[in-house]
């Protein structure tokens, strides 16, 4: 290993080195001799060379420390090896930032096809690596990595009306999958229905629920509690795994949308005064208490990592768990017609489904917990409605431009 030269601020004058006896002159040329040696000089390292062949040609040798995030170049030291984290797809912007099988350009992952041809599908949900999505007809499933023939049926036995509301309208808690429908072939008009993940029983109809006093609007589940807000307000919660629904303690007049988290549940509501969301302390299985009302103006609602976000006509809008003076933080203004939203403890994410005739819908997300640069992963969408954060992944269903033509896309976070 090399090091660098002796300065010359420390190597003797020429006029003192001629008067040396030999024998010193000897000593300080083994000196001078052992210290070119030892250490590094980075001006004479030759990339590829002395540092195990990681550094390729035109990279800066002098930065390789070795450890994962070193920088080399234009690039990342990711497992002892100098990556250009701005094109690979296993190391895209950081080390181990893997884009789940899309591309990475200018270190982001490009969305990647989880499923294609799929008929007008209205939402979708991620759990125990499979995606699930509703459509008239059918709740079906794939792998999060993409089909590799046809999906997986979940349940065949769901109608889909115009009475169908958007926003979240199917979940899963990884056991269950839960999805409003406007019917089924059992009788059951509007309803909040569920299977196991891997299928409804053959032969049986899906499980509705029982508890419910009116039209389904917005389901939401936090572990293994679902939540569902109703046409006449007076929101619903049970287990997911019976669908037993019993009064929350929190209701609004025509509710757009319901959140949770592990200590509160939100409802938004479009006929309350002055409308806007609520919060209240989640109290097990009982009502909630302490109700509150956190800002007003808004339609889908998401909740997470102590925050909760919200289409509105005046954009997506933030506010604290504990609340925001009544006034939300507009944190994306042009968007005004968003189709759903979602969030995680590190992600928000919504879509803006954009015309039914031209592919110009969009998928942004932000970072929390400032999301103050939202930025686009995908453009050019048909008509994205459903959206959801799972596992470091954005997914979203995309309604299609004609029939059959829908789609589920996943994009890395």
């Amino acid at each position: 290993m090399l090091v660098p030269l002796a300065s010359p601020s420390r190597l003797p004058h020429p006029s003192r080195v001629k008067h040396l006896s030999s024998s010193s002159v000897v000593t300080f040329l083994i000196f001078v001799g052992a210290s070119a040696c030892v250490g590094s000089d980075p001006a004479i390292v030759t990339p590829g060379a002395g540092d195990g062949g990681t550094n390729p040609p035109g990279s800066d040798a002098s930065t390789d420390s070795g450890a994962d995030g070193a920088t080399c170049g234009q690039g990342m030291i990711c497992g002892g090896t100098c990556i250009d984290t701005r094109s690979s797809p296993d190391h895209c912007g950081a080390c181990g930032h893997t884009c789940g099988g899309g591309k990475c350009t200018d270190s982001a992952c490009e969305p990647v096809v989880v499923a294609n041809n799929v008929a007008q599908p209205l939402g979708v949900a991620v759990a125990a690596g499979s995606a699930f999505w509703i459509r008239n007809g059918a709740v079906e499933r794939c792998p999060v990595t993409g089909c590799t023939g046809a999906p997986a049926l979940i349940t065949g036995d769901v109608t889909i009306s115009a009475g169908q509301p958007g926003g979240t309208t199917i979940v899963t808690d990884g056991n269950q999958v839960a999805w409003i429908a406007t019917g089924n072939a059992s009788g059951n008009g509007r309803d909040v229905f569920q299977c196991g993940v891997a299928g409804c029983t053959a032969g049986f109809p899906p499980k509705a629920s029982t508890g419910l006093t009116d039209a389904p609007t917005q389901i939401a589940v936090q572990g293994s509690t679902i939540f569902a807000s109703q046409r006449t307000g007076a929101e619903r919660q049970g287990p997911i795994s019976t669908l037993v629904l019993s009064g929350l303690g929190l209701g609004s007049d025509v509710p757009t949308g319901i959140a949770a988290d592990a200590t509160n549940v939100y409802v938004a509501g479009v006929a309350q005064s002055a409308a806007g969301v609520d919060r209240c302390t989640r109290a097990g299985t009982g009502p909630c208490t302490a109700t509150a009302r956190l800002f007003v103006g808004a339609t889908y609602i998401a909740a997470a990592g102590g925050l909760v976000f919200a289409t509105s006509s005046d954009g997506i809008k933030m506010c604290a768990a504990t609340g925001c003076g009544g006034s939300a933080t507009v944190v994306m203004p042009g968007d005004k017609a968003a189709a759903a939203i979602a969030a995680s403890s590190a992600f928000a994410a919504w879509v803006n489904s954009g015309s039914s005739t031209t592919a110009d819908g969009t998928v942004r997300v932000c970072a929390l917990p400032a999301c103050t640069s939202p930025r686009t992963v995908a453009s050019g969408q048909e008509q994205p409605v459903g959206v959801t954060i799972a596992d470091g992944f954005v997914y979203w269903a995309n309604l299609g431009m004609s029939p059959g033509k829908g789609s589920i896309w996943r994009a890395a976070l």
